[in-house]
C-alpha cells in the first residue's frame, strides 16, 4: 500500500470470497470506505470456472428434491387407490404411462384424465383453466367433488410441498411491478434482450383480463414490451418477445427462439409452464443445461405464477400512471363511499364504470381509450364515467364518439357523487341520454381541487397532493393543455391532511403535485406578502409547517425545478428535523442547446450548482433525475455533452427515457427527428452509466449506521427480512421473525445482500 500516498494510520482489508467471485474493501477504522486517486477502494471479480462445483451441488439437489417428490406421489396413490378404482380402474395406469408414445400405452384413451363422455378434459379445462382454480373451489366449497378431481388437488399440493408462487405473504401476490422489475432485469442481463419498462400497467391489465383470448394477449404484450414502437424490429428480436409472450400468458413457447439458438443438452425446448412435467423434468433438464439461461426462464415463470396467484385470489391492485392520479383515484372511492356506493373490481360487472385517464403520453391516450372500450364490454347498459387528463384533452372527440355517458375534467372530480346523483335523476327509463360533459377550461381556472384523502391504503408512507397544473410549457410536453395553469392547495388544509393521518399512523409523507416547485405562486399578493417573492418561501413556509406536525417523522419531496434550489431555499430546508435527504431533480439533458429547444428554464450550470448547495447543506444527499435521449436534432456531440455532465455529477438514479413524439407540441413536428436505433443506443450507454453509479451510491454506506422505516415482509434466499428504507430512499433488509412493520429501527449496515439491498446488522439495533 505505499502508494497509497496520502493514506496514513490503520485501515482495514475485508474479503468476501465466494464459490465464483471475491470482493474486497478497503476501510478506515469507522468503516468508511477509503479512497486511492478519488476512487473508492472496494470492487469483486468473477471467476467462471469456479462455477463448477456449485453446479454439481445444484444437480444433486434437483436428483434428491425428485426423489422425495416421487415418494410422496407414491404414498398419496395408496392412501387414493383403493376408492379411485372404484370410479375409474385405469385412472393412475393412464397417469404414469407416456402420452407420446403409443407403444408404452397400455391404455388406448387419448385422455390422460378422464375418459367417457359424461365428463371429458375438454370440460375439466374450461371449468378450471389452471390446477390452482380447482383448489381453490374445494377449499370454498362443501359440495361433494369427484375423487378424482380431490386426488389432483392434493397431488399438486404434496408435488410442490406447498405454495411457492410469490416470495413472503399470499397478501402481496398482487404486487406486479417487483416480478416485471425482475424479469426485465434478467433478460437484460442473461439473454442481452431490452424490453419497455414504461408500460408496466397495461402490461399488467393485459394479463389479468379474462375477456381477452391467449393469442391476442400475445399480439397486445409484443406490441407493449418491444422497445421500438415506431420501427420495425429485427425479426430475430420480434421472434424472442413473442415467445415470452407465449410463456406468459399459458401457452408453448420456444426457448430456442427466445435464446437465439437451441441450448445445448436440452430435451424439450417448446413447452408451457403449465404442463404436468415442467417441474418434474423439464426445468432440471434446462438447470442442469443452462443455469444462466434458466434464471431468465425463472423470471418469466415467476411473472406467470404471480398472474395465476393473483387472479385466483381476487386481488385488485393495478398501477397508476403517476402518483398525482393515484391520489385522485382513491380520494373518488372514498367520495363515492361516503356517497353510499359499493366499489367493486374492474373486471366485474357494475352499475357505473369509473376510468380516471392519463394522458402524458400517447400510449397513455391508447390506454385510456382501451379501459372506456372494456368498461362497456363489461356491462353495456353501464353508465360509463370518463374522468382526468385524456378527457380535458380530448373532449370533443370523446363526446362526438359517443363511448362515454360521463366526462369530468380535472376540476370536477371533487362532484364525481353530485354528478352521478344528477344524471340517474334526469335519466328516463328506455330514453337515451346526451353525453353529460362536466369539463372546465383547465387554462382559466385559479382554483385548485380540493381532493381529500383520510385513509391511505398503506401505514407507513401517504402521498400528499399539494398542486395541480404547471405553467412551464416544455416543448415536448402536453401537461399544461390538460392539467391548466398551477393551482396551489391552501396550507391550512395540507397541514390538517397530514396531521389526521399521522395520528393514524402514518410516519413518512410525500408531498407531491404535477409542478410542486410552482407551489404558492398563483396565492393572492397579499400572501405573497407573508410568504416573500424572492425565491420560494410560499413552499419553504409549508415545509416548515409540516414538519411541526407531531407524529411525522419523514418528509419527502416529488420533482424540483433545478431553479427552486437557492441559497436561502437549501438553507431552509437544511433546518427541517424531518426532511429527508432525497431530492428529485429534473434534468433532461446535459447540453444546453438541446434544454433550449427543449423549453427548459434552466441552463446545466444551474443545474450544478443546485446540486452543489444540496451536497453542501447535506452530508450525502441522494441526488435523482430524469433525462431524455434522442430529442429531436440531438447530435452525437449534444448527446457527449450530456453523458459527460451525467458522469460528473453522479447522480444516486437516473430515470432514461427516448424521445416519443407527442401529438399536439412543438417537439413532435420539429425537424431532424433521431432514428429509433440511435436513441436505444444512446440509452443502453446511459443505463450502464446508472447502473454503475447507482451502486456505488448504495454501497458507501456498508459500515454506516443509518435509520431506516421497515415497510413489509418479504423472503430473500430462503430467509425472512422486514424490508425498508433509509432516509436517503436507499433499500435495506432486517432479519427478524417479529412484526416490524411501521418501525424505525437504527444500526449499522453489515454488508450488501445483493446489487439492490443492503443488510442492518442485528446487534446493536435500536427501535424508537
Amino acid at each position: 500500500m505505499k502508494n497509497a500516498n496520502k493514506m496514513t494510520g490503520k485501515y482495514y482489508l475485508g474479503f468476501d470470497i465466494g464459490t465464483n467471485s471475491v470482493g474486497w474493501a478497503v476501510t478506515d477504522e469507522n468503516y468508511n470506505l477509503c479512497k486511492f486517486k478519488k476512487k473508492a477502494m472496494w470492487g469483486i471479480r468473477l471467476f467462471e470456472d469456479a462455477k463448477t462445483a456449485e453446479e454439481r451441488r445444484g444437480q444433486r439437489a434437483s436428483r434428491r428434491r425428485l426423489q422425495r417428490r416421487k415418494q410422496r406421489i407414491d404414498l398419496l396413490q395408496e392412501i387414493f387407490a383403493e376408492e379411485i378404482n372404484k370410479v375409474d380402474e385405469t385412472f393412475f395406469i393412464r397417469l404414469n404411462e407416456s402420452r407420446l408414445h403409443l407403444d408404452d400405452k397400455t391404455v388406448l384413451e387419448k385422455h390422460a384424465l378422464f375418459i367417457g363422455s359424461e365428463y371429458s378434459e375438454k370440460e375439466y379445462y374450461r371449468e378450471y383453466p389452471t390446477i390452482f382454480h380447482l383448489r381453490k373451489e374445494l377449499m370454498e366449497s362443501s359440495e361433494p367433488h369427484d375423487i378424482r378431481l380431490v386426488y389432483l388437488a392434493i397431488h399438486h399440493i404434496l408435488k410442490s410441498r406447498g405454495h411457492f408462487l410469490i416470495d413472503g405473504e399470499l397478501s402481496k401476490a398482487n404486487s406486479f411491478d417487483a416480478a416485471f422489475y425482475q424479469m426485465k432485469e434478467a433478460l437484460r442481463n442473461e439473454l442481452d434482450l431490452e424490453i419497455d419498462g414504461e408500460n408496466m400497467a397495461e402490461v399488467e391489465r393485459v394479463l389479468r383480463d379474462r375477456n381477452i383470448s391467449k393469442s391476442d394477449k400475445v399480439k397486445l404484450l409484443a406490441a407493449l414490451l418491444a422497445m421500438n414502437q415506431n420501427e420495425t424490429e429485427s425479426k430475430e428480436t420480434k421472434k424472442k418477445i413473442e415467445n415470452i409472450c407465449k410463456l406468459l400468458v399459458g401457452n408453448k413457447g420456444d426457448i430456442s427462439k427466445i435464446f437465439g439458438q437451441t441450448p445445448e443438452g436440452v430435451e424439450k425446448t417448446s413447452f408451457s409452464f403449465g404442463e404436468a412435467d415442467y417441474d418434474e423434468s423439464i426445468r432440471p433438464n434446462l438447470e442442469e443445461s443452462s443455469p444462466d439461461q434458466c434464471f431468465a426462464i425463472d423470471s418469466i415463470k415467476a411473472l406467470y405464477d404471480w398472474n395465476v396467484l393473483a387472479d385466483i385470489l381476487n386481488g385488485q391492485t393495478y398501477l397508476s400512471c403517476a402518483k398525482v392520479n393515484q391520489y385522485e383515484t382513491d380520494a373518488m372511492e372514498e367520495i363515492l363511499e361516503k356517497a353510499g356506493y359499493e366499489i367493486v373490481s374492474f373486471k366485474e360487472t357494475a352499475d357505473v364504470y369509473i376510468i380516471n385517464t392519463c394522458s402524458v403520453t400517447n400510449m397513455a391516450d391508447r390506454k385510456s381509450r382501451q379501459m372506456i372500450h372494456r368498461a362497456k364490454k363489461n356491462n353495456p347498459d353501464a353508465i360509463i364515467v370518463a374522468a382526468g387528463c385524456y378527457v380535458q384533452a380530448a373532449e370533443e372527440e370523446l363526446a362526438k364518439k359517443n363511448e362515454a355517458d360521463i366526462l369530468v375534467g380535472n376540476n370536477k372530480k371533487k362532484d364525481i357523487a353530485q354528478i352521478l346523483e344528477e344524471y340517474f335523476a334526469a335519466k328516463e327509463p328506455e330514453q337515451e341520454v346526451p353525453v353529460v360533459s362536466e369539463v372546465i377550461d383547465i387554462n382559466h381556472t385559479k382554483e385548485y381541487e380540493d381532493l381529500i384523502i383520510h385513509k391511505v391504503n398503506e401505514h407507513t408512507r401517504a402521498y400528499i397532493k399539494i398542486q395541480d397544473g404547471c405553467n412551464q410549457f416544455c416543448s415536448y410536453c402536453l401537461i399544461p393543455y390538460a392539467r391548466g395553469r398551477v393551482r396551489s392547495r391552501r396550507s391550512e388544509d395540507i397541514v390538517e391532511e397530514i396531521t389526521g393521518l399521522a395520528q393514524a399512523g402514518y410516519q413518512e409523507f410525500v408531498l407531491t403535485g404535477i409542478h410542486i416547485s410552482s407551489y404558492g405562486i398563483d396565492f393572492e399578493e397579499k400572501d405573497r406578502a407573508v410568504y416573500g417573492a424572492e425565491t420560494n418561501w410560499h413552499l419553504l413556509k409549508l415545509l416548515q409547517e409540516v414538519d411541526k406536525i407531531p407524529g411525522v417523522t419523514r418528509l419527502r419531496l416529488g420533482s424540483l425545478e433545478p431553479r427552486l434550489i437557492t441559497e436561502e431555499f437549501a438553507h431552509g430546508i437544511g433546518q427541517l428535523k424531518t426532511i429527508c435527504p432525497h431530492f428529485h431533480l429534473s434534468l433532461q439533458s446535459g447540453s444546453e442547446a438541446t434544454l433550449k429547444r427543449m423549453n427548459r428554464h434552466y441552463t446545466p450550470e444551474e443545474f450544478k450548482q443546485g446540486v452543489a448547495l444540496l451536497r453542501k447543506t447535506f452530508e450525502h444527499p441522494a441526488i435523482t433525475t430524469d433525462v431524455i435521449v434522442g430529442f429531436p436534432q440531438e447530435s452525437e456531440e449534444e448527446f457527449e455533452e450530456t453523458r459527460k455532465f451525467l458522469d460528473e455529477i453522479s447522480f444516486y438514479e437516473m430515470h432514461i427515457f427516448k424521445f416519443s413524439k407527442r401529438k399536439g407540441t412543438r417537439a413532435a413536428v420539429m425537424e431532424g427527428q433521431i432514428l429509433e436505433k440511435d436513441k436505444t443506443k444512446r440509452s443502453n450507454i446511459l443505463l450502464d452509466m446508472e447502473k454503475e453509479q447507482s451502486r456505488e451510491f448504495r454501497f458507501c454506506y456498508i459500515g454506516k449506521e443509518e435509520e431506516v422505516l421497515l415497510e413489509e415482509k418479504k423472503e430473500i434466499l430462503g430467509r425472512e427480512y422486514w424490508i425498508g428504507h433509509t432516509r436517503e430512499y436507499v433499500k435495506v433488509a432486517y432479519p427478524s421473525d417479529e412484526d416490524c412493520r411501521n418501525k424505525l429501527v437504527s444500526g449499522r449496515i453489515e454488508s450488501a445482500l445483493n446489487d439492490e439491498i443492503l443488510l442492518l446488522s442485528t446487534k446493536g439495533t435500536t427501535f424508537h
